[in-house]
């Protein structure tokens, strides 16, 4: 490959991962095709002349299944070619007629007015919960013809308002009701249309979320909500367990932050569990003062002296909690604003609902510690953790109510008898994926798991016994407890989160489809060679920043971690396609061999802009995750960076200052990164 494309193809994987994926997708196998009769005359359109404005349709027959479908289609929509047969080739191939889905939808993207495809919307198996806040599906889907029949002969339905009113939400209404009648809906995962539009990405999400739907639309919302269970005014008794150790302060304000839903706990029956599991008498004698002055709940302080068990700790409090609900809640986490438990409980109380969860935040800023928990093929993980709240992120991933596979045991509730049905906190797992396997479990009951994004609290994350990735036996006890969820529930291993494309990026916090940059991948390391000697022509032109410097754990407990170094640099007037980059390290005092490590590029067009001149200068960045066991030898390493040509082998190099692994790297002003 010519150096020019591969530079080429490394910078479109990084600055335009879609088009990547939209190349990558062409070449896959389309997998099956279904044997379809149509497109046919579509006669309901007649039998329902207000419909017309509203959408296009199309009638598909299944012979197979002996099966009818509509295919609706918005006014704005662009399919895909053959979308309406790949649609349809979404029916299991096993599927007979009971078990075929009513209602089919696919995945779509953007365009904008130079036929651009931007912004693909990868999204989720059916979410009935998200389906009432946000139109995901968007307006092109396949509806059973007898289901569609029998919402359109519904009075109840009243269709005809919201036709006559907002034509365009005809479709969201039609999905809608559909979603209060049958859990047969099926997701294709392929892009099979696209909307007009210039804005993308975070402009895009934003815009969608300051989106009003008109009144008739909103009141089907809050119908069909209802209808589910969901509903204000309902009298609830609530059991909130709190496992705490020898962190008053911090438990007094956890319970302060309760006591401030005051119209909550005015209006409902709410009791508090303090499970501790061994605080000092000065610290017990502080939790027994305060609480005697608490008068907005009931409270029971159960202490007893043991090793930390979080599975124990809340089954104890579970077992002598006497609510119909249960909030599991940390010590360490403090509930905001006044409506935090009545929302919890409207959504808990439902029949359908498993565990519910809330926003977490990190404390004196708005970086987001908790919106779900997403299983990747890496493990469970918190998506946009230590992300900005203040920015809005994959179609809302931080902002509206939505269905995910898991939550965290921070701040859960759960109707007590779920609880005790699906097994409860699993005392195996004494610190970690407790929580995970509870929502896991509670799923694989047929139950759905929701996180509601409008509310939130502050979470002083792991407070009380701080971080697993803090040392060794945490790390141990970490990859130990998650084979224990694997060995529980093994298709976590083999199938995608239901809530989570599998076409979503693995790899990382962010949501993008699926192209991962090397020095993104986990585990990805790079190349450590020892040098014999440092040379090479010493040149002003040779630009070399390093910005961050970090430990990373091997979360599999395989190698002992690997240290992370990141930055950028440019050969000024120089084609930086003609060479090759190495960090160098050179022990101090000359003691030991010279290591040159390789580096992954990172595209930078913040650092393209100030350079404006020098030509390919986007993938300026680099990173290098060097083992850990490669830097035992040496307590301090001056850095350089060293540029080889790719052709004539000629060595220009730069002189950095000095790093230590595990605790920095010393920059120009003496400040450690």
């Amino acid at each position: 490959m010519s150096k020019a494309k591969a530079y080429r193809d490394e910078l479109r994987r990084q600055a335009d991962p879609y088009a990547c994926y939209l190349q990558n997708k062409e070449q896959e196998e389309r997998g099956r095709s279904v044997r379809v009769d149509g497109p046919l005359p579509c006669n309901f359109i007649s039998n329902y002349p207000q419909l017309r404005d509203g959408l296009q349709a199309s009638e598909y027959r299944i012979p197979e299944l002996s099966k009818t479908y509509v295919i609706l289609k918005g006014g704005k929509v662009s399919l895909y070619p053959d979308a309406d047969r790949k649609l349809l080739a979404g029916i299991p191939a096993d599927a007979d007629r009971e078990s075929t889905p009513d209602v089919l939808y696919c995945d779509h993207d953007y365009r904008d007015r130079n036929g651009v495809r931007h912004t693909p919307f990868l999204k989720p198996d059916f979410s009935p919960h998200m389906l009432t806040e946000l139109h995901y599906p968007g307006d092109y889907a396949a509806i059973d013809r007898d289901l569609l029949e029998e919402i359109l002969g519904d009075p109840e339905a009243d269709l005809s308002t919201i036709a006559q009113a907002c034509p365009d939400r005809l479709i969201y209404a039609l999905l809608l009701e559909a979603s209060g009648r049958t859990n047969k809906i099926a997701h294709v995962t392929d892009v099979l249309f696209s909307l007009p539009e210039e804005k993308r990405d975070g402009e895009l999400y934003a815009e969608l979320m300051r989106e009003e739907y008109p009144a008739p639309v909103r009141a089907l919302q809050q119908r069909i909500l209802e209808k589910a269970g969901i509903a204000s005014g309902r009298r609830h008794s609530l059991s909130v367990i709190i496992p705490s150790k020898d962190h008053a302060d911090i438990l007094i304000g956890c319970l302060k932050s309760i006591g401030n839903q005051t119209a909550f706990c005015a209006e409902n029956d709410v009791e508090i569990l303090i499970v501790d599991n061994g605080s000092t008498e000065e610290q017990q004698e502080r939790i027994r003062n305060y609480i005697g002055t608490v008068n907005f709940a009931a409270v029971r302080y159960l202490y007893q002296a043991e090793p930390f068990n979080f599975s124990i700790m809340c089954h104890r409090g579970a077992q002598e909690a006497k609510g119909d609900l249960l909030l599991f809640l940390n010590d360490d986490v403090e509930l905001s604003g006044e409506n935090v438990l009545e929302w919890m409980c409207m959504f808990a109380a439902s029949s359908a609902a498993g565990a519910v969860g809330i926003k977490l935040l990190f404390p004196e800023d708005d970086l987001i510690q908790h919106v779900g928990i997403t299983n990747l093929v890496c493990g469970p993980t918190h998506k946009l953790s230590h992300h900005p709240d203040r920015e809005v992120y994959y179609f809302g991933a931080n902002r509206i109510t939505r269905n995910v596979l898991a939550l965290t045991g921070a701040c859960l509730m759960l109707g007590r008898e779920k609880y005790f049905r699906v097994g409860g906190f699993y005392d195996k797992m004494t610190v970690s994926y407790n929580d995970v396997d509870l929502c896991v479990s509670l799923y694989e009951n047929g139950y759905l798991n929701i996180l509601l994004n409008d509310c939130f609290g502050l979470h002083h994350e792991s407070l009380s016994r701080g971080s697993d990735l803090s040392d060794a036996d945490g790390l141990r006890r970490l990859a130990a407890e998650r084979e224990m969820l694997y060995d529980r529930h093994p298709w976590l291993l083999t199938k995608p989160d239901p809530f989570y494309h599998p076409d979503l990026i693995q790899d990382t916090l962010d949501f993008r489809v699926n192209i991962t940059a090397d020095h993104e991948i986990r585990g990805k390391e790079s190349k450590v060679e020892i040098l014999e000697c440092v040379s090479g022509r010493e040149s002003a032109k040779l630009q070399f920043h390093i910005e961050r410097t970090e430990n990373e754990p091997d979360l599999t407990c395989q190698t002992d971690g690997y240290f992370k170094i990141s930055g950028w640099s440019l050969f000024l007037k120089h084609d930086e396609r003609n060479y090759d980059r190495y960090l160098v390290l050179m022990p101090e005092g000359g003691q030991g061999k010279a290591l040159r490590v390789s580096l992954m590029p990172v595209y930078r067009p913040d650092v393209a802009g100030v350079f404006s001149k020098q030509k390919y200068a986007d993938l300026a960045g680099f990173a290098a995750r060097i083992p850990a066991g490669a830097l035992t030898g040496c307590k301090r390493y001056q850095t350089a960076l060293l540029y080889v040509h790719k052709r004539f082998h000629h060595k220009t190099l730069v002189f950095g200052a000095w790093y230590e692994p595990g605790k920095g790297y010393e920059s120009a002003d003496g400040t450690v990164l």
